[in-house]
């Protein structure tokens, strides 16, 4: 008689774990992004986020604020405005990751020192921008689009397109309380 044995050997073991790798290689990264739903959720909050913090920003400072969206990079950049600041002085912020401080601008009595807020979209969001709302710098090929905000609470700036996913929306601030309007477009 002979002796079976009902155990596996290790190249069985070996190619089973070969075999849920690659699944796992590739069913990982669809899982990994976000569905349109959350995604749509998300990139309204991380604006409605930005735009609230640069109103909040200039209300506590009693200076001016400054939200710059770099419709390249999809980042969204909340910092105190400078003073006699040119679009050159401006990239070069913005292409410094780190959070620093900002030297010249009047601070609030409490000594608290305003930081560079850096907001970067997620993949599948982007801005869009018709050429009369942006600065543009053909050196660099970069274009952004400022928003101002003041310590009285209103605000202005361009109308910019925020396309999420499939959808399209006008994004703006309302001039009054610096609250960002985002209306969908239909196509």
């Amino acid at each position: 008689m002979r002796n079976c044995s009902k155990r596996f050997t290790l190249i069985e073991l070996l190619i089973v774990l070969a075999i849920t790798g690659a699944v796992l290689g590739v069913a990982l990264p669809n899982l990994i992004t976000k569905p349109a739903g959350i995604l749509k959720k998300d990139a309204i909050v991380k604006i409605e986020s930005a735009f609230t913090q640069a109103k909040l920003m200039a209300m506590a400072s009693g200076e001016k604020a400054m939200l710059v969206v770099d419709i390249d990079k999809n980042l969204i950049v909340v910092e105190p405005a400078k003073r006699k600041e040119n679009y050159g002085q401006l990239l070069n912020r913005l292409k410094n990751p780190e959070l620093e401080d900002f030297e010249g601008t009047t601070q609030p009595k409490e000594n608290v020192i305003f930081k560079k807020i850096r907001q970067e979209m997620d993949k599948g969001v982007s801005f869009e921008a018709e050429d009369e709302a942006l600065e543009s710098n053909i050196s660099t090929d970069t274009s952004i689009a400022r928003y101002y905000f003041y310590s009285d609470g209103e605000a202005f700036g361009p109308e910019i397109t925020v396309v999420i996913g499939t959808q399209k929306f006008a994004l703006n601030v309302d001039k009054l309380t610096g609250k960002p309007n985002l209306l969908e477009i239909e196509d």
